[in-house]
């Protein structure tokens, strides 16, 4: 608001003056200096527009709601191969400051090799980035919660952890492009009929390299 009256003020005084050099300077009626006046008037306003303009900071914050679409990919090394991941998050916030945002998120994941095996995290997202409001700033996030594993009636989830850092990249006031790398953590208890007729457990902790690109709206 202060740019805006500022920027006003520097056009008004521009036509007063231009205005005030128009009495001075037309002594008779002559087409010549009318134009030669426009000219100068035209170009001393736009000259100032400019140099508003050139020194106006660009303002990439918006306080209030942010959303988050963010597929990747999680990968583990082993020889079966059977924990590798495809996945999406989906991730609604609230913006408190230009670098702090806080909510909650919920995931789907798919697994590579039996793609019949799903798993469904839900977390709190907590991100951090930089408050310089630049178009392009280091970001750091965690997601914290539980992952919920509905395969079988007896398999049960356990802690779900997510830390990551990337480079975000600003499209406008509020949507970005953002691309990240992290590690992912997650406990998974599977249980099974052993050949007695009992129930065996299984607890796995799973831990992924993270790759994620995302995108804010």
């Amino acid at each position: 608001m202060k740019q805006l009256r500022t920027s006003s003020l520097l056009v008004l005084l521009c036509l007063l003056y231009s205005s005030t050099y128009a009495d001075n300077f037309l002594t008779e009626d002559s087409s010549v200096k009318k134009a030669e006046i426009n000219s100068i008037a035209t170009k001393r306003i736009h000259d100032a527009t400019q140099s508003i303009d050139s020194v106006a900071p660009i303002k990439y914050f918006v306080r209030g709601y942010r959303g988050f679409i963010e597929p990747g990919l999680n990968l583990e090394k082993n020889k079966e191969g059977n924990y590798n991941w495809i996945k999406v998050n989906f991730i609604h916030t609230y913006q408190f400051k230009p670098g702090l945002m806080l909510g909650l998120g919920v995931g789907l994941q798919n697994n590579l090799k039996n793609r019949d095996r799903y798993l469904f995290p839900l977390f709190v997202a907590l991100r951090a980035q930089s408050s310089h409001l630049k178009k392009v700033e280091p970001f750091f996030s965690i997601y914290a919660g539980y992952t919920v594993i509905p395969e079988k009636q007896f398999n049960q989830g356990g802690y779900f952890v997510n830390p990551q850092a990337g480079v975000d990249i600003k499209m406008d006031r509020k949507s970005s492009v953002y691309f990240g790398v992290g590690v992912e953590l997650k406990r998974g208890t599977f249980h099974a009929y052993n050949w007695m007729g009992g129930i065996s457990a299984t607890t796995v902790d799973f831990f992924h390299l993270s790759f994620s690109v995302g995108f804010t709206f």
